[in-house]
C-alpha cells in the first residue's frame, strides 16, 4: 500500500487552514497512519505554527516544505496564498527527511548534511523530494551536492522556495522548524514507480550561438560580443528589468538531450553582463526563446502527457507538480488554466504542487537531475 492524501485550504488564519487541510487528508487516508508530509504555503502564514501543528498531530513525521509563489491542487486549482499539505502513508515505503545550511557559502556541505540525515541504513532512495532557498546560494551547486550524496541515478524532484515575487526572503520548512538559506530533502525508500515530464512551451527564436565568456550565473559574452548586445538584438530598448524573463535562453546540451531553459534576471549595464537565475556554462550552445500564453498551457499539457506515457506502472498514486513563477506571472489571470490542464491529463489521479523560483527534475529517468527555469515539471508516483 502506498497512499498520498492532499488537503488544501485558503483560510487566512494559519491554525484554521492547517486544521482544514489535515482533516481532509485524514479523511482521504481512511485510517492509514501518515509517515511523511510535504507542505507548501503562502509567505504570509505563520510558518513555525504550520510546522508545530503538523508535528504535534503526528509526532516523528518526516516533513519538509517551503514558501511559494502560489500553490496548485486537484481541490482548489491555483491559489495565490494557501496551505497545501500532502500526507504519505505506506506499508512498503520508508520516509526520512533532513535539512542542511548555509547554502550561500557551503552548498555542497549543506546538501551532504541534509542527505545524511535522510539516510535509511545502506538503502538507496527510490525518490528524493528537494526544496531550497530560492534567493540565496546557487541552486545548481546545491543540486549537485544532493545528487552526489544520493547517487547519480536517484531521481530528485522539487523546486526553489518563493516569496510571492517580493524578493525579500523565502522559508524552508522541516520537522525541526523553519529556516532560511537551507536545503531540505525527503527521501523515499521502497518499491516505487516514478516518471517525469519536463516541458516549457518556449520556442526557439533566431539562430543558435555559443556562450563565449561566463562565470556561473553571469554571462559576459555571447557569440564574442557583450551578452547585453545579444539581448538588445532581439529586444531593443525592452532588454531591461521585468521584461527579461519573457525571453530566456534555451540551453542545448552537447549530448543531444532536449534543451532546458535559463531565465535572465538582471543586466549590468556597465559591463554588458546578463545575470541568470541558473548557471550558464562557457561554451554552451544557446538560443533566444519566446512564448505566448497558449504555448505555456500547451507546455503543461505536454509535460503531463509525457509523464503519464512514461509511467511504467498501472496505478499512479499521486502527481507532483513544480512550475515556475515566470509562468505564473505571464499567465496572469489565466494561471489556473495550467493546473486544470495538468489535472485533465492526470485523469482521476490527485495532483498537488507549487510555483517555484526554479524547478528540480531529471531530463530522463536514470539521469542526474537538473535545475530548470520557466518549466512545468510533472512527476507521476505509484507503488511498484
Amino acid at each position: 500500500m502506498f497512499k498520498c492524501a492532499i488537503g488544501h485550504s485558503d483560510d487566512i488564519d494559519t491554525a484554521d487552514a492547517v486544521a482544514a487541510a489535515l482533516n481532509t487528508c485524514e479523511q482521504r487516508l481512511e485510517g492509514a497512519a501518515p509517515q511523511a508530509a510535504l507542505i507548501f504555503c503562502g509567505i504570509d502564514y505563520d510558518h513555525a505554527e504550520v510546522v508545530r501543528l503538523v508535528t504535534e498531530r503526528y509526532p516523528g513525521i518526516a516533513l519538509i516544505g517551503c514558501t511559494t509563489d502560489g500553490e496548485l491542487s486537484t481541490d482548489l486549482a491555483f491559489t495565490a496564498e494557501s496551505v497545501l499539505i500532502a500526507l504519505f502513508a505506506s506499508d512498503t515505503a520508508t520516509f526520512r527527511s533532513g535539512v542542511g545550511h548555509p547554502i550561500s557559502s557551503a552548498p555542497a556541505a549543506a546538501a551532504a548534511t541534509a542527505v545524511a540525515a535522510s539516510r535509511f541504513g545502506d538503502e538507496r532512495p527510490s525518490l528524493v523530494f528537494m526544496v531550497s532557498d530560492g534567493l540565496t546560494g546557487s541552486a545548481d551547486a546545491v543540486l549537485r551536492g544532493v545528487q552526489a550524496s544520493t547517487g547519480a541515478d536517484v531521481p530528485i524532484v522539487g523546486g526553489a522556495a518563493g516569496d510571492k515575487r517580493r524578493i525579500k526572503g523565502t522559508f524552508q520548512l522541516h520537522q525541526g522548524g523553519v529556516s532560511q538559506d537551507s536545503v531540505a530533502v525527503l527521501a523515499v525508500y521502497g518499491p516505487l514507480h516514478v516518471s517525469a515530464g519536463i516541458e516549457s512551451g518556449w520556442e526557439p527564436l533566431g539562430k543558435r550561438v555559443i556562450v563565449t565568456k561566463s562565470n556561473g550565473h553571469m554571462v559576459q559574452e555571447i557569440d564574442g560580443k557583450p551578452a547585453i548586445e545579444f539581448y538588445r538584438h532581439y529586444m531593443g530598448v525592452y532588454a531591461r528589468g521585468a521584461t527579461m524573463p519573457a525571453y530566456p535562453l534555451g540551453i542545448w546540451p552537447a549530448n543531444g538531450d532536449p534543451f532546458y531553459v535559463r531565465s535572465p534576471v538582471h543586466i549590468d549595464e556597465a559591463t554588458g553582463t546578463v545575470i541568470f537565475s541558473g548557471e550558464v556554462t562557457q561554451g554552451a550552445e544557446v538560443q533566444m526563446m519566446q512564448v505566448d500564453r497558449p504555448n505555456i498551457v500547451r507546455g503543461a499539457r505536454a509535460s503531463i502527457a509525457a509523464a503519464m506515457r512514461d509511467f511504467p506502472g498501472s496505478e499512479p498514486a499521486v502527481i507532483f507538480v513544480a512550475s515556475c513563477t515566470t509562468r505564473n506571472e505571464m499567465l496572469g489571470t489565466q494561471v489556473a488554466e495550467e493546473a486544470r490542464t495538468v489535472q485533465q491529463g492526470a485523469g482521476d489521479v490527485p495532483v498537488f504542487g507549487f510555483y517555484a523560483y526554479g524547478e528540480y527534475a531529471p531530463a530522463a529517468l536514470n539521469q542526474a537531475a537538473r535545475f530548470h527555469n520557466e518549466t512545468c515539471v510533472t512527476v507521476v508516483i505509484g507503488q511498484r
